[in-house]
């Protein structure tokens, strides 16, 4: 193997794996979501792209290979946007939808409650540095973004959520979304 060695932790369907793979001697895709990490590779094979591993785990069964990254090796803890609100008011149908469908499915659960004020209480920087890592710093940066009717609709489709279909066309009819979305990652060094 000839190359740095990435792992792309919580994968999804690898759109970060796809975008390392022409840099690495290998990457190693990890997702618990058999269906995710099955499209994955078969869109892996479909492409050629032959040095990504596919692997369905939970992160915490993974989460020992930190201690072992190559002297001079990186962590990046990667961020991105998504469509649930800055305030627009196509986003507060959407949120209004999400809710009323997650309380009659019985669904509340399937972000536990307290997550986001766990990331608040116990930042990224805290978690590498405790990790033994040296932290490098956080960048940010925001772009234009307009979701489509159709591409709103699978994201909320693929995070488990009801259709929105009808009730976003009444609040856009043209079925575009505009928003900036922002993306982030924080780096650490060994």
């Amino acid at each position: 193997m000839r190359g740095p060695r990435f792992l792309d932790l919580a994968c999804g369907t690898g759109q970060v794996a796809f975008a390392l793979a022409p840099y690495a001697g290998e990457v190693l895709a990890v997702d618990q979501e058999v269906e995710a990490v099955a499209l994955g590779r078969r869109k892996a094979q479909r492409l050629g792209v032959a040095n990504t591993r596919w692997l369905v785990a939970g992160a915490e069964e993974v989460g020992r290979v930190v201690p072992h990254l190559a002297p001079g090796g990186g962590i990046a803890l990667l961020w991105g946007g998504d469509p649930w609100g800055d305030g627009r008011d196509w986003q507060g149908v959407l949120r209004v939808t999400l809710d009323r469908w997650q309380d009659t499915a019985g669904t509340g659960d399937r972000v536990p409650a307290g997550w986001w004020e766990a990331i608040d209480r116990i930042p990224a920087t805290q978690v590498l540095r405790r990790a033994g890592r040296a932290y490098e710093g956080k960048v940010v940066f925001r772009v234009p973004h307009t979701w489509g009717l159709d591409d709103l609709v699978g994201y909320v489709y693929s995070t488990s959520y009801l259709s929105l279909r009808a009730r976003l066309l009444a609040c856009r009819p043209g079925g575009e979304f505009e928003q900036d979305l922002s993306y982030a990652y924080e780096y650490a060094r060994r």
